[in-house]
């Protein structure tokens, strides 16, 4: 399955460096370029598949290691009860202590056994499960990059239902956020611009409490760049919608986000700069077409009131001949 992936993404890679010409080559074919995709595709579904082959064996095999490791130890007969004697029931009680200990034994064993294949079994099935999602992120990612949306709105849903339905407990929010934020994506591209801002905003949630829990947890915090991203891609969002103002307050906090980060040459510190000088520039261009038409408005309701009075003005003239 990670063989299959590698490759999968190689194709993929290949064709996006070459659309943005990273790779130098003498003649675009789009016919090779949909042989790769489509090589791609059928590398991702193959390892799909093997992953949900592994993931429905090792819940079998959970399953009967469970069963195995909890055997129950009969109950001691009792010594009353029989008509043999005293002497018979001592006997037997002895023997029966001495199957006991060592069934006690067994199933000691097979217990402690059980919970380590039960562990070795759950934590197969935890890699299992981030693998699968992951398979379904690029699949998704895929699709939309070659614009079928449906097929990836799909592969992002099942992933992130899955990721969040199966309790994978080491890997939780692992890919949460990517998944919505191409759910996010492919709302923007149809032109729905309220579900991309919701989609954005509830990963920019996400974000912010994992960075919570890893401070919390004094570990190495999330890459902010990714927020930055996140708030880009917000206010954007909302600029395509002409809310101005809150375009330019997520470009400011992603544009902060990334001059801390201090690296040389930031192309994204660029991007955001142009961003933002083209987003107040579609501002005040609104502001003046709304004072334009308030203008206008003003002048023809001024004409309307000039054109009743001279109506009037006949009417009575009409009138007095």
């Amino acid at each position: 399955a990670i063989i299959l992936t590698c490759m999968g993404t190689l194709y993929h890679q290949h064709v996006m460096m070459q659309r943005q010409g990273l790779l130098k080559k003498k003649k675009l074919h789009l016919n090779k370029d949909e042989y790769y995709l489509d090589n791609a595709v059928q590398h991702y579904q193959c390892a799909l598949q093997i992953c949900q082959a592994r993931i429905q064996f090792g819940r079998r095999f959970r399953k009967v290691i469970l069963s195995e490791s909890s055997g129950s130890i009969e109950p001691l007969p009792d010594a009353s009860s029989s008509s043999s004697g005293s002497t018979f029931a001592t006997s037997s009680l002895t023997s029966h202590s001495s199957a006991t200990s060592n069934c006690s034994v067994v199933a000691t064993k097979n217990l402690h056994d059980g919970t380590n294949h039960n562990s070795f079994c759950s934590t197969t099935l935890e890699e299992d499960a981030q693998r699968l999602c992951q398979i379904r992120l690029l699949l998704g990612n895929l699709f939309l990059s070659r614009q079928q949306y449906e097929r990836a709105r799909i592969q992002y849903q099942q992933a992130l239902h899955f990721q969040l339905t199966q309790g994978v407990r080491t890997t939780r929010n692992a890919n949460v956020v990517p998944l919505l934020g191409g759910l996010a994506a492919i709302h923007f591209y149809q032109h729905e611009y309220k579900e991309a801002a919701t989609g954005y905003q509830q990963m920019w949630d996400v974000q912010r409490r994992l960075l919570l829990r890893d401070n919390d947890k004094g570990g190495a915090t999330n890459d902010n760049g990714q927020v930055g991203a996140t708030l880009f891609n917000l206010a954007v969002t909302y600029q395509a919608q002409r809310h101005y103002s809150r375009a330019l307050s997520y470009y400011q906090q992603a544009l902060k986000i990334w001059q801390v980060q201090n690296i040389p040459d930031d192309p994204r510190v660029t991007h955001a700069e142009e961003y933002i000088l083209q987003c107040k520039t579609e501002r005040e261009e609104k502001a003046e077409q709304q004072r334009a038409n308030e203008t206008l408005q003003k002048s023809a309701l001024g004409s309307l009131s000039c054109f009743r009075q001279c109506i009037i003005v006949q009417r009575r003239g009409a009138s007095t001949k």
